[in-house]
């Protein structure tokens, strides 16, 4: 099924509900003779009412950021790279290896 199908399923899925949506990363450090490290970041939003935007892939047309008053598909990659799950994870993981 495309994401397309899949982006319009959800919307209709949850017209008239409350749409508050995350994405979620987590990550794993395994040093040798440490102890493993986990990591997660979160990405909160909202369901969008309509698919928006070309920049990204799956889910990230209908996820609506509301302190940018876009979807995550319309956002610049600076954009991504401030806000998104991944970005701050891996900037958290960044800043425990320099530690190091």
């Amino acid at each position: 099924t495309s994401y397309d199908i899949k982006n319009q399923y959800i919307i209709d899925a949850v017209k008239g509900k409350v749409k508050t949506a995350r994405f979620v990363c987590a990550m794993a450090l395994a040093i040798p003779n440490e102890e493993t490290m986990t990591i997660e970041e979160t990405f909160e939003g909202e369901i969008n009412d309509c698919i928006a935007g070309e920049n990204g892939f799956g889910y990230d047309p209908i996820f609506y950021f509301p302190p940018l008053q876009k979807t995550s598909a319309e956002m610049s990659m600076d954009e991504k790279n401030q806000h998104s799950h991944r970005a701050k994870a891996l900037k958290k993981l960044y800043d425990i290896l320099k530690e190091k």
